[in-house]
């Protein structure tokens, strides 16, 4: 039997890279007042790498500049976001080719059975992973040319399932996730006839959302050349194996929540131990997430109807960007550091992203009790300030409000703001 939960070709065309994902760490540190200090405020050291890009408003998760044998383990490792846990050892970056062998954790193409031309041998550490474009690299066509993913070698040396648990930042929840599987099915060292992989997405009380199901039957040998999928030494095999994600050597499992709500917290990949193939390897993770977006954004692009109320004043796109197509009258366009108009632009946009992110306190409120406090409103936004402290408190509040709406800012296929760096100006352009 051969159960997958849903067609590769559906997939496609569903667009499996879009969708939401609940930013809620990054409303906590709006939220939190630590974040109204004068100084510039801590964050983590970690980095979101060149290769973590998005397409639409999804996440894309690759290892390329990640070092092979580096742990791939604990939130932000691989992205800020995410967090992998190895369940049966250890998990590190894998890399195709010639590499110690203690970061092996497959060979392929099998030697001497390439059917489909996908060889040549001979068999090659790690091969025929995915570079940063999606592409299978076999080292033995392309000579010098290099992938990496990710795997578990203390698993596989024990002959254990290399079995993942994948959990996100405190609040974040997902609403799709996907992850490819490389080199599974031509090695059976159970000798078993039945096989199962499993992808199950679990809510945050530990409750049951989806999963995606690989299951088949073959031939008792170590090494079957029968089964549900054929001859899997071939369809087993991370090179051989179909480009189309149809056979166990290249394969992909996705998880989504039927609802839309966003309420997947925890994805774990889990294979029977009996039917297991302990030599294999991962890449490609993809989630959905919501993208924040800055001043510069909100400027050049359509609000699509939103209109953002701050204190008793409602802005809407003609007051905000621009009265006439083309015109660049809107109070985003004349955000100044030199006077209030600047927190003003910070704020919409703020609030503008909040559209779909449920956040309400801290910085924002902070903001508006300000802006009140101070007599500025819609009529008056560009006003000079008073003196010295309401412009050091003005500014303060405008650099938190960009920390937000830079943090987790999607930029089509370019690289996200990395999470180490404060902004240089409150004002940054998209």
């Amino acid at each position: 039997m051969n159960k997958h939960t849903d067609n590769i070709a559906q997939r496609s065309e569903s667009g499996r890279w879009r969708g939401l994902l609940a930013l809620t760490t990054v409303l906590a540190l709006v939220s939190a007042g630590v974040l109204l200090a004068r100084e510039a405020p801590a964050q983590s050291a970690q980095v979101v790498r060149p290769e973590l890009l998005t397409a639409g408003d999804s996440v894309m998760v690759h290892f390329e500049s990640l070092t092979a044998g580096d742990s791939v383990e604990g939130l932000g490792a691989v992205h800020p976001l995410l967090e992998i846990t190895a369940l049966n050892g250890a998990g590190i970056v894998i890399e195709t080719g010639d590499v110690l062998l203690t970061q092996v954790t497959y060979g392929a193409p099998q030697i001497g059975n390439q059917p489909d031309g996908a060889g040549p041998g001979p068999s090659r550490f790690n091969n025929c992973l995915e570079d940063a474009s999606g592409n299978r690299v076999n080292v033995n066509i392309s000579a010098g040319a290099t992938a990496k993913g990710f795997g578990d070698a203390v698993a596989r040396a024990a002959g254990s399932p290399e079995d993942f648990r994948f959990t996100f930042a405190p609040g974040v929840k997902v609403n799709d996730f996907s992850i490819r599987m490389f080199d599974f099915g031509d090695f059976n060292p159970g000798r078993s006839a039945n096989h199962t992989v499993t992808l199950t997405a679990y809510d945050s009380f530990g409750q049951f959302v989806d999963a995606d199901v690989l299951s088949y039957n073959s031939s008792t040998a170590l090494a079957p050349r029968s089964s549900d999928f054929g001859d899997l030494l071939a369809t087993g095999d991370a090179c051989d194996a179909a480009a189309d994600l149809s056979q166990p050597g290249y394969w992909e499992f996705r998880v989504a929540d039927p609802s839309g709500a966003r309420t997947i917290a925890r994805v774990e990949l889990i294979t029977d131990p009996a039917g297991a193939d302990p030599n294999g390897g991962y890449d490609s993770i993809v989630f959905d997430a919501l993208c924040t977006r800055t001043i510069g954004y909100w400027k050049n692009h359509s609000w699509d109807g939103a209109v953002v109320r701050v204190n008793a004043d409602d802005i809407n796109e003609a007051t905000g960007r621009e009265s006439i197509a083309g015109m660049k009258d809107g109070m985003l366009w004349k955000a100044r550091g030199n006077n209030f108009s600047l927190l003003w632009a910070q704020l919409i946009a703020a609030k503008l992203n909040c559209g779909v992110f449920d956040c309400t306190g801290g910085s924002i409120d902070a903001a508006e009790l300000f802006l009140a406090s101070s007599g500025i409103g819609v009529s008056n936004f560009d006003d000079a300030f008073a003196n010295k402290t309401q412009k050091r408190r003005a500014n303060e509040l405008a650099n938190v409000l960009d920390l937000f709406n830079n943090m987790f800012h999607c930029r089509g296929t370019a690289d996200p703001v990395p999470l180490e760096k404060t902004p240089k100006k409150a004002g940054g352009n998209s």
